[in-house]
C-alpha cells in the first residue's frame, strides 16, 4: 500500500517524549484515516482508535469514554497510550472537554499521546486557536500530488489535471459516470451534509 509522507512525520513525533497533540488536518477523502492506520501499524505502542463520523452529534460523554479506555491501558502498562478521535470537531465544545483531559494527564504524567483528525480544517482550526493554544501541532493532509498519484497509480500529468487527487477514485477512473457519482457522494455530499450543516444553520 502506498504511503505518504504524512505517515513518516507523525511516525516520527508519535516516537517523540509527549509534549503537544497532533492534528491532522485536510479535506475529506485524502487518506487520513488510511495515513494514521499505517503509522499505527507501524508503532510499538499501544493504541485506541474511534471515530465520531456519524450524521447525528454524539455527546461530549463519548470523548470522555474514549479517552478514559486510554488511561485504563496506561494504568495497567505503565507505557505510552496513542489516542486517536477521528472527527471530534462535529462534537458540542469538544475543545472545552479535549483541553480539559490533555491538562489533566499533564499535569497527572500520564504518557497518553493524542491525535486528532479533522475534515473541516477552517472550523477545527478557529476552535484550536481559540482554546488549545500551545498544546497541539498541525499536520497538514492535502489533496494527493501529482508526483503521489504518479508513483502510486501510475498516472500521467493529464489524468492528475482531468480526476484530481482523490485516490479512492481511482479504481473508477475507467468509468467517468461512476467516478462522477463517487466523487459526489463522498467528497462532495458529505462535505456539505455533514461538515456545513452541522457548524451552521442554513
Amino acid at each position: 500500500m502506498f504511503e505518504r509522507g504524512i505517515v513518516a512525520l507523525l511516525r516520527t513525533r508519535l516516537r517523540e517524549p509527549r509534549h503537544t497533540m497532533q492534528a491532522l488536518l485536510g479535506p475529506r477523502q485524502v487518506g487520513k484515516t488510511t495515513a494514521v492506520r499505517q503509522t499505527l501499524d507501524q508503532l510499538e505502542l499501544r493504541s485506541i482508535y474511534a471515530s465520531a463520523d456519524a450524521p447525528e452529534l454524539q455527546a461530549r460523554t463519548w470523548i470522555y469514554d474514549q479517552w478514559n479506555q486510554a488511561r485504563a491501558i496506561h494504568t495497567e502498562t505503565r507505557l505510552p497510550v496513542v489516542l486517536v478521535l477521528d472527527e471530534v470537531p462535529k462534537l458540542p465544545r469538544w475543545t472545552d472537554v479535549v483541553k480539559q483531559l490533555w491538562d489533566e494527564d499533564t499535569w497527572h504524567g500520564r504518557d497518553i499521546r493524542v491525535v486528532l483528525l479533522c475534515s473541516a480544517p477552517l472550523h477545527v482550526g478557529r476552535g484550536l486557536r481559540e482554546s488549545m493554544a500551545g498544546r497541539y501541532e498541525i499536520i497538514h493532509a492535502s489533496h494527493w500530488s501529482w508526483p503521489e498519484c504518479r508513483d502510486a497509480f501510475g498516472w500521467s500529468l493529464d489524468q492528475y489535471i482531468y480526476f484530481g487527487g482523490y485516490p479512492g477514485g481511482v479504481e473508477y477512473v475507467g468509468d467517468e459516470d461512476r467516478w462522477r457519482e463517487y466523487v459526489k457522494e463522498t467528497a462532495i455530499e458529505t462535505t456539505v451534509s455533514r461538515d456545513l450543516l452541522n457548524q451552521s444553520r442554513v
